[in-house]
């Protein structure tokens, strides 16, 4: 059986699976397998192939695989007049949703960006929304006020009033996200979509989310496997 490494290269985080394990790491500490690979699949969205390419050989003797966005994947559409610009993490969780789903779907991908896709029963990708994640908006207050210096990932709850600025900021940027996902579920066009969350933030937003969700923190991965089988 071949044995691959497959990398997930966000923003923030690298997300990787060989075999049975899994896991993630910061975005610029690779994986160190020890064990023989035989394939290295990698989507990333830093633009960052050259080094991931160096990485890989030196460590493996292995010329890495990259997937990208298509036209079409695994009976999944892509919307976009230009599918190549469409990001490639977003691209693969949605087509290893629909192909998980069997139906209709919408995928939140919870990171350094929320972004949110519709896929409708048929394959057809609908289009989605990319929006600033947690840790994006609390660095734009950071950069650009004088006095709301807050990063935190003390999240409480969104029904809650802070009474300070730290619990301002954590529980808005929260209540945020967490409207515009509900109000994109609820009103996505779509009959009965399984709703999708992953990413770094989805567990903070987990317990506070009004639908019923399929936590997959690997998603992209599960897609990469069918980008590149």
């Amino acid at each position: 059986m071949t044995t691959c490494l497959d990398l997930d290269v966000g923003n923030s985080r690298i997300k990787w699976r060989f075999g049975g394990a899994e896991g993630n790491a910061p975005a610029d500490q690779f994986p160190n397998v020890k064990q023989k690979v035989a394939r290295v699949r990698i989507s990333t969205v830093r633009g960052n192939e050259a080094d991931l390419s160096q990485w890989s050989k030196q460590l493996y003797g292995l010329e890495p695989e990259f997937a990208v966005a298509s036209e079409s994947l695994a009976g999944v559409t892509n919307a976009y007049s230009d599918p190549h610009t469409l990001g490639v993490d977003r691209w693969l969780a949605m087509c290893a949703a629909w192909n998980a789903s069997a139906g209709s779907c919408v995928v939140i991908d919870a990171g350094t960006a929320l972004t949110i896709d519709v896929v409708a029963e048929n394959g057809q990708h609908l289009g989605g929304y990319i929006v600033p994640g947690l840790a994006t908006m609390q660095r734009h207050l950071w950069d650009t006020t004088e006095q709301v210096k807050v990063q935190t990932e003390d999240y409480v709850r969104t029904d809650v009033y802070g009474t300070d600025t730290k619990s301002c900021v954590a529980n808005g940027t929260l209540r945020m996200c967490i409207e515009f996902i509900n109000g994109v579920s609820r009103s996505s066009g779509l009959s009965t979509p399984t709703v999708f969350l992953t990413g770094g933030d989805a567990e903070s937003l987990l317990p506070q989310l009004d639908t019923e969700v399929l936590f997959n923190p690997y998603l992209v991965l599960d897609g990469l496997a069918l980008a590149l089988p």
